[in-house]
């Protein structure tokens, strides 16, 4: 599935496929196995390419779930989606390369949005209530 992603990413950018909204992954290796880490356009997106017949994820997952029948401890699925509004996130990044969100939507230095999370995230600050 990763494969057929990477590909489609590629030819999206080179105007030679529609997107499937698919912005990049991050496989993590840890003493519990491998994770993979994905970041897509939008919530629809991530869902019209998991219910697609004309896609690897939706036979995969069939016969996923037929395999696991047979031994329900074989492999774990962790599968966590967060929908986050528009400038509803942050990040930091101190490295020579960007990690996450950033190494699929580019990185803005801090200042230029604000020099506090507040300011850039665009929250306020309740004004102090008068002493008494």
């Amino acid at each position: 599935m990763l494969v057929e992603l990477e590909q489609n990413k590629a030819a999206a950018a080179r105007g030679e496929a529609d997107s499937l909204g698919y912005l990049g992954s991050r496989v993590v290796l840890d003493g519990f196995g491998a994770t993979t880490i994905q970041y897509w356009r939008s919530t629809e997106d991530v869902y019209a390419y998991a219910n697609s017949g004309v896609h690897e994820h939706r036979p995969a997952w069939v016969d996923f779930y037929r395999v696991a029948r047979a031994d329900p401890a074989a492999v774990t699925i962790w599968h966590e989606t967060y929908d986050i509004a528009p400038a509803g996130a942050e990040s930091m990044y101190a490295g020579p390369r960007p990690l996450g969100l950033a190494a699929v939507a580019g990185a803005v230095p801090a200042g230029r949005r604000g020099e506090t999370a507040r300011e850039r995230l665009g929250h306020t600050v309740a004004a102090a209530a008068p002493e008494a």
